[in-house]
């Protein structure tokens, strides 16, 4: 049953791996703003699931 949770969550990991290592071509303000982007969005997910 957790399996499709388990690879939608290893997934986010790789494209959040992924997208660090372009941001951080550019800048590390932008692999920040990213880092708290992602966290506000986790954050609102887990409120909506309740």
């Amino acid at each position: 049953m957790g399996l499709p949770a388990i690879i939608m969550q290893a997934l986010m990991s790789f494209m959040t791996y992924g997208v660090n290592i372009i941001f951080g071509a550019v800048s590390s303000a932008a692999v920040t703003a990213y880092g708290v982007y992602y966290k506000i969005q986790q954050f609102v997910f887990l409120l909506h699931l309740e």
